[in-house]
């Protein structure tokens, strides 16, 4: 792929966080005016989240049936359609100055979220799968670009917003983030070339052979991933609950970050500026990730992310047992940022790199359900991540809540180095039997160009 192709398709996922994160941090602040709750607020985040973990899987159907440069793009048509639908719904418009019952107006920003969430999850699940069948070389690189990407849209989402909201309203705000959007939609129509649609079946060379043998030994003749084989490998399915859990922890203070922050009397852009520590400190870290990916190991790199960035979560509250201090919040948010990378960026290599072991005829297929399936973790962390951290925040305090959440992250980080421990012998006895069927399915194949000779 050619690379500015590969910088439009990382500056429209930047523009789609940067939508998110406007909307974060306004968003209690628009309508806390009507005595939503803060569980309320919790709701219409989580339904964003729900959605995208419905529209996981569907995405890969999509991208199987339509290719994923068409997913894409009705993903990013998706996003520009709830941009419209935000902005029609401003406290102060027509629209919901005429909604007498209050409820109402909740279950039609839940709508409005329904919208955003299918959206994310088209955009999300197909950049993932774009970058693994485009780059064969340095993925971990250029997926930390796809990861950074969201980072520097979470960056300036708050600070772009906190402008935006300051001078147009929240009206104005969406608006205007939908002009971006609509000439990225033009651009990649015309720009992303066809080969991103590559599938196992369309792949040149002699693979599509080694594929066939290897069909008849492994799937019994099927052309189709074993979901079973793959989820019920420990490894894999751990790994994404790793994913999970590195989107269910900042979820779960989103809605109620920026009403804890106005107990230190700060500004509607301090808000904002707070919000974008974290992104900021990711962004920063993505470009040095190729650094130590190449000089650890993969797995240990996301066991120490997920047991610092668990630490740190106790500065971020802060802790009950450490001083109530401004100061204090601000240095866990930007640790937090610096760790959080080795958190989440891993997940997906280790998880595709897994089932392409145990298929290794089927790659583009296995790429696809494991960029669904990423999604799906990263869309459920986040489904869960605001309800539990908004009932926390509203029955026992913020400071508590974010304590709640490093002790969880602490506690998965050592289990999850314990597993990977126990498992190392499987893992190699998994690699000798891949071997073993690569050898034979050569050996088959030369067999039959003999034969056909």
């Amino acid at each position: 792929m050619d690379w500015k192709i590969f910088a439009l398709l990382i500056a429209t996922n930047i523009c789609c966080s940067c939508v998110f994160m406007i909307l974060c941090p306004f968003l209690p602040i628009e309508f806390g005016k009507f005595g939503f709750k803060e569980s309320t607020f919790g709701y219409i985040y989580s339904i964003y989240a729900f959605t995208i973990m419905l529209f996981s899987f569907v995405s890969v159907r999509l991208m199987a049936m339509f290719g994923r440069k068409k997913t894409l793009l009705t993903g990013i048509a998706t996003m520009i359609l709830s941009c419209l639908c935000f902005a029609a719904s401003d406290s102060n418009s027509y629209l919901c100055n005429h909604i007498q019952d209050k409820r109402y107006l909740v279950y039609l920003l839940m709508i409005f979220r329904v919208f955003q969430g299918a959206s994310a999850s088209m955009i999300q699940t197909s950049t993932f799968s774009i970058i693994n069948v485009s780059f064969t070389q340095n993925k971990m690189k250029y997926l930390g670009f796809g990861e950074a990407a969201k980072g520097i849209g979470c960056t300036l989402g708050p600070a772009v917003g906190a402008c935006l909201y300051t001078f147009l309203a929240f009206q104005g705000t969406f608006l205007i983030v939908a002009v971006p959007l609509i000439i990225f939609f033009l651009l990649l129509g015309v720009f992303l070339p066809k080969s991103v649609d590559v599938t196992d079946e369309n792949k040149s060379g002699g693979d599509v052979l080694i594929a066939n043998d290897m069909l008849s030994n492994d799937d019994n003749g099927s052309k189709k991933v074993s979901h079973c084989a793959l989820f019920s490998n420990k490894i894999y399915i751990f790994t994404l609950i790793c994913g999970l859990l590195s989107y269910f922890a900042p979820s779960s203070y989103e809605p109620v970050l920026s009403m804890r922050l106005k107990e230190f009397n700060l500004t509607d852009l301090e808000v904002g500026c707070v919000f974008a520590i974290t992104p900021f400190c990711f962004f920063l870290m993505n470009l040095n990730i190729s650094y130590f990916t190449q000089r650890f190991d993969i797995k240990k790199l996301l066991f120490f992310g997920m047991l610092a960035t668990g630490i740190f979560y106790f500065l971020s509250g802060p802790s009950r047992f450490l001083p109530n201090s401004l100061l204090l919040l601000i240095i866990g948010f930007f640790c937090r940022g610096t760790t959080s990378i080795f958190f989440c960026i891993p997940v997906l290599p280790i998880i595709t790199d897994n089932g392409v072991s145990r298929y290794p005829h089927l790659k583009y297929k296995v790429t696809d359900i494991s960029s669904g399936a990423f999604s799906f973790a990263l869309a459920l962390g986040q489904c869960l991540g605001p309800l539990f951290g908004s009932y926390l925040t509203e029955y026992f305090g913020f400071r508590d809540m974010m304590t709640a959440d490093g002790s969880i992250l602490v506690a998965y980080s050592l289990f999850y180095y314990i597993l990977c421990i126990t498992n190392k012998g499987d893992d190699k006895n998994s690699k000798s039997d891949i071997e073993d069927n690569m050898k034979s399915s050569y050996k088959t194949n030369d067999s039959l160009t003999k034969k056909e000779t």
